[in-house]
């Protein structure tokens, strides 16, 4: 039996039903404390699910707030 993504269920060294590409997962640790599987396209398309990891918008209002922050004192 072969692994498989926990979030688009492509299986390992298999074409990726969208895409074509050759699967390869990866250990990712999720939010909950879990270690999952995400293929190649699904560590980019869901990293907002990975502990430690930020959405680029949540990125952005963090900085903003911290530049709000010094000018306001």
């Amino acid at each position: 039996m072969s692994r498989t993504c926990d979030f688009c269920d492509a299986e390992e060294g298999k074409p990726r039903p969208l895409g074509k590409f050759k699967v390869e997962l990866t250990p990712v640790k999720a939010q909950d404390g879990t270690t999952k599987y995400a293929c190649q396209s699904c560590v980019v398309h869901h990293r907002d699910k990975f502990e430690g990891n930020e959405t680029k918008k949540n990125s952005i209002a963090q900085k903003f707030q911290k530049v709000l922050s010094s000018f306001l004192g």
